[in-house]
């Protein structure tokens, strides 16, 4: 059964439209369960420019995770806006012997601006532990490496450009329905985002 759900991962992987490839990704390596639907905001500093991005997300089995997004990005006089779907899949599950959780995504973001049209497709791996604290509450480290792909066209010109992107963060259970998330992307820029997920 993992090995079909690997499959139809990689097929949404090159056929379906990021899984915030272009600005974060704010939520775990641990898939939801099936059914439950949680969404965030988050303010994102990037460079020159301000996003603010929101994203829903649903459980679709306990190892599979589907999220969409929209994202609006102000830079100088400039604004873009970004729509996104991906698939998360959970290879490894936290455990007495290994308490981390590793999971594959990918997807892709469609960005538009003034004549500025970018596509940006992905994959990667994402992990997360569980740090206990006092009256119930968690502390998730969290860390990934994707590899993105944008193609990009701009007033009659096209070029294409693949990235390594580091990230880090870490979600903090404030209660059982709220939760806040920083989040630290590396690549050819840095940004710095932070926000919060509603359960």
């Amino acid at each position: 059964m993992r090995r079909l759900w690997f499959i139809a991962l990689l097929a949404l992987l090159v056929a379906e439209p990021c899984f915030g490839l272009s600005h974060g990704i704010f939520h775990r390596a641990k898939t939801t369960d099936a059914g439950n639907v949680y969404g965030g905001g988050y303010l994102i500093v990037v460079e020159d420019a301000l996003v603010l991005m929101g994203q829903l997300r649903a459980g679709i089995t306990g190892d599979v995770e589907a999220g969409g997004k929209l994202a609006v990005a102000f830079d100088d006089d400039r604004t873009f806006v970004t729509l996104g779907g991906d698939g998360q899949f959970l290879f490894l599950e936290s455990s007495s012997e290994l308490p981390i959780n590793i999971s594959g995504l990918g997807g892709l973001d469609v960005t538009l601006g003034d004549e500025y049209t970018a596509f940006t497709l992905g994959f990667g791996g994402l992990v997360d532990g569980e740090i206990k604290l006092k009256r119930g509450r968690n502390l998730y480290p969290q860390g990934g490496l994707l590899i993105a792909y944008t193609r990009w066209s701009s007033q009659g010109h096209s070029h294409g450009d693949t990235d390594i992107i580091l990230s880090g963060g870490l979600v903090f259970q404030i209660t059982e329905m709220v939760e806040f998330v920083t989040e630290v992307r590396l690549a050819d820029h840095v940004s710095l985002g932070l926000g919060l997920n509603f359960r």
